[in-house]
């Protein structure tokens, strides 16, 4: 895909390296947690284009696979996107993530990120005194029950102060806000569903769950640019 330099110069410094809003598909009924976190009974895959000013740029995509005990799952999130300008690439950005949980509280996260040239990493494990986690500002530690900026196909997630940016690799406070319902089409079905507006240091944007508590639309802005998801069919 050809942009023009201006368009270009405009995606570069967006710096998208926080949260990734993206829609899903319906959670099938989920096993109950001690912590906040509900272990679907069904392994899922979820796939979304993501796109920019209606170009697709690249895609995000999720894979939850819980542990056959039930008590347990792995999440794994693969984030990539690049620009091109002809036969060169003027924005690239890439993103890997696997999460264990147990009992509905974050186990283990290793993360890798490539922001357009800055290389980032993450490394955490439960511990005693709460999640403790090293990433590219140094260690730190999380309270045990915290949730990640990966963990958007949970709507409980809009009521959280704090969360592990799994892509900066810090700890982001959290600032939402419901502002009603709404119909949006998904997969070309009308369909009723509450809107939080979300914002962290590094992202702001929309989240859209049906009466049943799935995500089904999600908008992501930052520094004036907007970054649009849609479920890959």
């Amino acid at each position: 895909m050809i942009h023009s330099r201006r368009k270009l110069l405009r995606f570069a410094a967006l710096g998208v390296g926080a949260l990734a809003f993206a829609p899903m598909p319906i959670i099938a009924p989920a096993r109950a947690a001690i912590g906040k976190v509900d272990i679907p009974a069904d392994p899922k895959a979820l796939r979304f284009r993501v796109l920019w000013d209606g170009d697709q740029i690249g895609h995000h995509n999720v894979t939850i696979t819980p542990t056959p005990d039930g008590d347990g799952m792995t999440v794994v999130t693969n984030i990539r996107m690049k620009v091109k300008a002809g036969p060169f690439t003027a924005f690239r950005y890439e993103h890997d993530s696997t999460e264990s949980w147990r009992d509905g509280l974050l186990q283990s996260l290793v993360s890798k990120t490539y922001d357009d040239g800055d290389d980032l990493s993450l490394k955490g494990h439960a511990t005693t005194a709460g999640f403790s986690a090293v990433g590219p500002k140094g260690s730190f530690i999380a309270p045990a029950d915290i949730l990640t900026t990966n963990c958007m196909w949970l709507p409980g997630l809009v009521d959280e102060k704090k969360l592990i940016d799994a892509q900066k690799g810090v700890l982001v406070t959290l600032v939402s806000k419901p502002l009603g319902e709404e119909h949006v089409v998904v997969k070309g079905k009308d369909r009723t569903a509450e809107r939080h507006s979300i914002r962290t240091p590094f992202v702001g944007g929309s989240l859209w769950y049906d009466l049943a508590g799935n995500w089904v639309r999600s908008r992501l802005e930052i520094k004036g640019e907007t970054l649009e998801y849609s479920l890959a069919v």
